[in-house]
């Protein structure tokens, strides 16, 4: 437990009205990251941002030796016994090893009273095998910091951990008072991985949130954090998915990408409460209804890519990554027939415009008109979609088995990534893509019709 003196030394910045929002930041950060967030959702709701030990006004962890994964929940704990009249729910939300906190409350310590979780990549390495390869990435990286951390150069081991989540040379572009200060706070940043490590939920204690939970990636973000959004796009039961252009340290360097997400989610959510929705619906009437709640509220972008990437929120939280388990993970093949879970007559030959062998399979919209449409695809062994431009924006979701997707670049250069089941990720318009699948793939395409696939 926390000491007394640790609860009276709490850094808070607590404004607005109405239902509480917790705020938990990232490492080597403080409750100031969510400034713009507080600034335009205050009108609305009472936002709690709170600084974790160590950070901001907050004190340092009593003692290295003993500190633990609990002593954040702790510190978040006291903080809600003060500020949130007995039983009164509040919306989650936590970035990098905030997110890690946000898990720990939302799985343990107050699942009843999270009304709703919204993540940015928390840091669950402990979800990786113990020998797979990003996970050793990961471990070099500590030990490069921790090793320069034993040798007092701070600055260094400073150095090491924000190139490694921003890219190299994101340290040397800081002012020099923010280098300093990230010097003198990266010891906490060894404590904190250790603390995960050792002591962060397990897969079946995720399993258990039953809350609606928003999950953010960034497409330019490491690749371990990119598998474990996956991963927990498999894992939670009522996720919702998002991508945005833009790497770990988003909410801080690019909240105009993220905040908005978080505050038409959580919106969403509150809209759903006023007005409950059946337990069983068919899939185009809960499309309808989930639909307009989650973007009625959005402001400020493009009406088709803000329908486009609710959409993608609705589908993953309405088909949950189906037979991710049995088959993404263990990488067979698609078995002959196989549906997902749609009624044979469901699916058609060809969807619109690509090479025939697939079939396809409506969910909501017409993918010929205009409008919003979700598109479920079955793709076989061996199938290739030759470079082709669309003119709108499309969100893809890997429901089963692997497909690699690869962009031409501006200056010609070629880049692609394999998807796996839970994966997702977003294809610009009017860039060249392509695509093919060795083994089989259930897809899932999310976008505005018509869909007119354009072989170039």
């Amino acid at each position: 437990m926390l000491d007394s003196l640790l609860t009276d030394h709490i850094g808070l910045r607590i404004e607005g009205c109405g239902p509480p929002i917790v705020l938990l930041h990232s490492s080597m950060s403080s409750k100031s990251q969510w400034r713009e967030l507080i600034d335009s959702m205050r009108d609305r709701y009472r936002l709690i941002a709170i600084d974790l030990l160590g950070y901001g006004e907050s004190a340092m962890p009593s003692s290295f030796e003993c500190y633990s994964l609990r002593d954040e929940v702790h510190l978040v704990e006291s903080v809600l016994a003060r500020e949130l009249r007995p039983g009164e729910k509040f919306h989650l939300i936590g970035h990098s090893y905030g997110g890690m906190v946000a898990l720990q409350l939302a799985a343990q310590a107050q699942p009843q009273l999270v009304r709703s979780l919204s993540l940015f990549e928390p840091i669950a390495f402990h979800l990786l095998p113990e020998r797979d390869p990003d996970l050793a990435v990961v471990r070099e990286v500590w030990r490069e910091i921790q090793d320069r951390v034993d040798a007092g150069d701070g600055r260094g081991a400073a150095t090491r951990f924000v190139d490694y989540w921003s890219g190299p040379g994101a340290f040397e572009q800081l002012r020099e008072e923010r280098q300093r200060v990230l010097a003198a706070q990266v010891s906490k940043v060894l404590l904190e991985l250790v603390a995960v490590s050792n002591e962060a939920c397990n897969a079946a204690a995720y399993r258990r949130i039953e809350v609606p939970t928003c999950l953010i990636g960034g497409h330019w973000s490491p690749e371990p954090a990119q598998r474990l959004m996956s991963m927990f796009a498999s894992l939670l039961p009522h996720a919702s998915c998002f991508a945005v252009q833009a790497g770990h340290m988003a909410p801080i360097a690019q909240p105009e990408l993220v905040n908005p997400i978080f505050e038409r989610f959580i919106e969403a959510v509150d809209a759903s409460e006023r007005r409950p929705i059946p337990s069983a619906v068919p899939d185009r009437s809960l499309a309808t209804l989930r639909f307009s709640e989650l973007t009625s509220v959005v402001r400020g972008q493009g009406w088709s890519r803000a329908i486009a990437f609710g959409l993608l929120g609705l589908v993953l939280s309405m088909v949950p990554l189906y037979a991710t388990q049995s088959i993404g993970q263990h990488n067979a093949g698609i078995p002959p027939g196989a549906t997902y879970p749609l009624e044979k007559e469901a699916w058609h030959e060809a969807p619109p415009g690509m090479p025939p062998g697939g079939t396809f399979a409506v969910i909501s919209g017409d993918p010929l008109e205009a409008g919003p449409f979700v598109m479920r695809v079955r793709l076989p062994p061996g199938y290739m979609l030759p470079p082709y431009r669309r003119p709108k924006e499309e969100q893809l979701i890997v429901l089963a088995g692997a497909i690699t997707v690869g962009t031409y670049g501006e200056s010609g250069a070629i880049g692609t990534r394999k998807l796996t089941a839970g994966a997702y990720t977003s294809l610009p318009a009017n860039e060249l893509h392509f695509a093919h699948t060795q083994d089989g793939a259930v897809v899932q395409i999310v976008g505005i019709g018509p869909f007119e696939v354009t072989p170039t």
